[in-house]
């Protein structure tokens, strides 16, 4: 055996010897000791929601049907973040139990509706259903770990709509079968995240009471419905059966139901047609309307390169004006613009322009409000019609119209349109009067609007309805005749064209009383409802120019003739309600002509078969 091998063989024996001994003697070589681990950190305490609730009261009056505060056994619903979607807290008289829920660091808010539904998976869809009747409630907090008590303040999502009737003079026995409300939406969703209600599906009705008899000796009955709130209450009428008699109201379509408010309506029954009725009185600001517009100093001048032209409009409510009073004055008017300089004639043209009286020598005797106004190059212009506020002496005037350019102070006359008169112009003032005028007219169960042409059979009966209004509250005793009339005489208290059109057929006038009734009331009675009876008392043929066009159609006017008395004067608009009305735009104010109407287009049915 060599060296190497030996001495290799040697170093083995020996590690192998020293490792015999470690093992044998462990206090010479102890093992290490294991790294202690600290122990686990304990979970950090859940930060708990605590909510209480508080109602809002309604707006007016807290009644029927509406919550002021809850119950034990009320359940609410309740959404926050992701961990709490539609948990239903219930009221014990002093909290509201429903487990436990955990609160972010972070402020976050919570949702909670009345009443609770399990169906309901999402805040931001929240079904509303009037048929329940119930005040459905809605409220948000923003809630986190440093603050975890808060007060949910409740507020009303709906409007409540209070109905009261008084039997009045109405001699029937008042019982009061079913109140109906129409042209409502009567579903809806809610948004809790942004707080709107959005109604579903297409309008209908809703059966709100009925069955009770009215007694004027007691506290009325109010009859309440829970309503979703409408900014307008366009097309919302209200149905009313009363001993067997169906009769609709409509709701004013400037009315809004807000949320949260409370709205009470008072109906007076009365005995049908030809009774007193009560409607609204529009007290007029008489000095400010003495002096709208009247004060300040016209000065007349023209205006290089720009021509006006004036014919007028379709005045068919009558000529007859009085003094002290309201009429609405209307034009068509034309301007015509061209650039000296330039050569150009310009797109438009802006300013102000105005209405005034003036008696034959030229000189001004009332004038009305300056009206602003962007007139078109060779185009009618738009919105022209005004309230106007007399105050000339009683006499004949033409109706005069000026302009002023925008950023001038002179004023310039328009000239009459080729073929039109100073007559055609021309408005008659009458003194002041107390006579009655007339707040409304139309044929039985049709809505008049100064455009519809109303039809009849030639041979038939039929009903005109009208209000007439007694606006100097004195006795009025005499007759009231419905005439229906086609003339081309200015006395016939229609504007017509001054002359006939050529190649016309049954081109014909006429002025056939077609009704007439007798009236004798107190001057306690300030607006009588009345009904004539109408028959057309011979068959007319449709007056037409050569292509097919009617024209100078007919229409009907009231007239008047006091006990006594041989003279026959016609019923004027009634125009305190005009005067009165609030506008927000120029349009708004030129259609207010839609509304004072003392006349009713009428035709034959057969012109048309």
């Amino acid at each position: 055996m060599n060296m190497k091998k030996l001495i290799s063989l040697s170093l083995l024996a020996t590690l192998f010897s020293l490792a015999s001994c470690d093992k044998e003697n462990s206090s010479i070589l102890p093992e290490p000791e294991p790294t202690p681990q600290p122990p686990p950190e304990p979970d950090k305490p859940k930060t708990l929601l605590r909510f209480s609730t508080s109602i809002e009261m309604l707006n007016e009056v807290t009644t029927r049907g509406t919550i002021a505060s809850f119950e034990p056994g009320s359940e609410i619903g309740l959404f926050y973040n992701d961990t709490c979607v539609n948990r239903k807290f219930v009221y014990n008289g002093t909290l509201w139990n429903g487990g436990e829920v955990a609160l972010a660091d972070e402020m976050k808010d919570i949702f909670c509706y009345y009443p609770y539904s399990s169906a309901i998976k999402s805040n931001e869809a929240i079904p509303i259903d009037i048929g329940s009747q119930t005040d459905h409630l809605a409220g948000s907090a923003s809630v986190g770990a440093e603050k975890p008590q808060v007060v949910v303040k409740m507020r009303h999502l709906l409007s409540l709509v209070r109905m009261t009737i008084k039997k009045n003079n109405y001699t029937g026995e008042g019982h009061i079968e079913s109140l109906t409300w129409n042209g409502i939406h009567t579903a809806a969703k809610y948004n809790a995240v942004n707080s709107t209600v959005t109604p579903e599906g297409n309008k209908g009705s809703y059966q709100a009471g009925g069955n009770y008899y009215l007694d004027d000796t007691k506290d009325p009955i109010p009859v309440e419905a829970i309503m979703l709130p409408v900014s307008s209450a366009k097309g919302i009428t209200l149905t009313v059966v009363v001993d067997g008699e169906e009769r609709t109201y409509d709701i004013p379509e400037a009315h809004q139901w807000e949320a949260g408010k409370a709205y009470t309506y008072t109906l007076t029954l009365k005995g049908g047609y030809n009774s007193p009725i009560d409607l609204e009185e529009f007290p007029i600001d008489v000095s400010h309307w003495s002096t709208f517009g009247k004060t300040d100093n016209i000065v007349l001048a023209g205006s290089e390169g720009n021509w006006f032209d004036i014919e007028p409009a379709s005045v068919k409510y009558g000529t007859d004006i009085y003094r002290n009073e309201g009429f609405m004055f209307d034009f068509f008017g034309y301007w015509t613009g061209l650039d000296l300089n330039t050569g150009e004639m310009p797109d438009t043209w802006e300013g102000d322009f105005r209405m005034v009286l003036m008696d034959n020598a030229g000189n001004i005797v009332d004038k009305f409000q300056p009206c602003s106004i962007v007139a078109e190059n060779g185009a009618m212009m738009k919105g022209t019609g005004r309230r106007s506020y007399v105050t000339a002496p009683a006499g004949t005037y033409e109706l005069g119209v000026l302009f002023r350019k925008k950023g001038e102070t002179t004023w310039q006359k328009a000239n009459r349109l080729d073929k039109v008169s100073k007559l055609d112009m021309t408005f008659a003032i009458k003194e002041q009067t107390d006579l009655p005028a007339l707040r409304m007219i139309q044929v039985e169960e049709e809505i008049n609007t100064g455009v519809v042409n109303h039809g009849r059979p030639y041979d038939s009966n039929f009903n005109i309805t009208y209000v007439l209004s007694n606006r100097g509250k004195i006795p009025l005793k005499g007759e009231i005749k419905a005439v229906w009339e086609r003339t081309f005489d200015y006395t016939g208290h229609c504007y017509r064209p001054s002359d006939k059109k050529e190649n016309t057929t049954n081109d014909n006038t006429w002025q056939d009383e077609i009704g007439r009734i007798s009236i004798d009331l107190q001057p306690t009675v300030r607006f009588w409802k009345g009904l004539i009876p109408c028959k057309f008392p011979i068959k007319r043929e449709y007056p037409h120019m050569a292509n097919g066009i009617g024209y100078c159609m007919p229409m009907v006017h009231l007239y008047w003739k006091a006990a006594g008395s041989s003279e026959w004067i016609l019923l004027r608009c009634d125009l305190d309600e005009i005067l009165a009305a609030k506008v927000n735009s120029s349009q708004e104010e030129a259609n207010l002509f839609l509304v004072a109407l003392n006349y009713l287009n009428l035709k034959q049915t057969h012109w048309y078969n």
